[in-house]
């Protein structure tokens, strides 16, 4: 496992910087092709082009874990979603092992604490303030918490970690949950069930057609078991809360065998 990073490139925005932005990051693009950082010129790179000196940086590595704080709901979404706009996702998924959000690790090895933010985390267990706005001043901090963490509990990356073609998985759910949540909109109106539950349904693949199908065929039992159907992780395909299944479920039925 790297914790440690000797990679350090400045990517060329494909957006302007806002001014809001530029005062928290110090980051100015004086023209298209220089960037100033904490007024310091550097000379940034196209994404494609940092992306592939990453890729080979990786390489360089045996059996590699890439850990961020709150990694799965934001770095690791970013830097898959890049390598798949540049075409290069099979080789990033292949050269490293696992991801670790450590969010979540710092909440299993350090329960009791009442903020998690890595900040916070870094004044109370490193006694030290750092740059949060600063991408190097961040990573090495982390390495620091990470270090000092698996210290404490040598093994806790390695059983929080998970493969990265979940991050793949998810974006892709997600990209068919926006197709499908709109489709459920027309039950939410009719107050069959709430917004909660309707993109339940839609993150389990499932859309307004496939429900009034499954009521066609198999009735209110159908929608039940589709309902509480254990995926590949063993947890039920949209839910198995009872309060739930007994309100929305009959009224479901109630709606397709009235309008359809």
């Amino acid at each position: 496992m790297s914790t440690g990073s000797t990679f350090n490139k400045y990517v060329i925005p494909k957006i302007p910087i806002t001014s809001a932005a530029e005062n928290v990051t110090k980051i100015i693009m004086v023209n298209e092709k220089v960037m100033a950082v904490d007024g310091v010129t550097v000379e940034p790179v196209p994404l494609h082009v940092a992306l592939k000196k990453f890729l080979s940086w990786l390489e360089s590595f045996d059996n590699i874990y890439i850990i961020a704080h709150n990694g799965r709901r934001f770095d690791f979404i970013v830097l898959t979603a890049a390598y798949k706009v540049c075409g290069l996702l099979p080789n990033f998924l292949s050269a490293i092992t696992g991801l670790v959000d450590s969010l979540p690790v710092f909440k299993h090895v350090y329960p009791n604490r009442t903020s998690y933010k890595q900040e916070d985390q870094a004044r109370d267990l490193l006694c030290k303030g750092y740059n949060a706005h600063n991408a190097e001043a961040d990573v090495k901090c982390l390495s620091e918490l990470v270090s000092l963490m698996v210290s404490t509990q040598n093994d806790c990356m390695i059983v929080k970690s998970f493969p990265p073609i979940d991050i793949k998985y998810n974006m892709d759910c997600n990209k068919e949950k926006k197709k499908k949540f709109p489709t459920l909109e027309v039950l939410i109106a009719a107050g069959v069930m709430k917004n909660a539950t309707a993109d339940n349904i839609a993150s389990s693949g499932l859309n307004f057609e496939h429900l009034k199908t499954i009521f066609r065929r198999k009735g209110e039992d159908g929608l039940l078991n589709v309902f509480t159907a254990k995926n590949s992780e063993g947890q039920p395909r949209v839910t198995n809360a009872k309060r739930t299944l007994e309100s929305v479920v009959p009224k479901l039925a109630a709606y397709f065998e009235k309008k359809c």
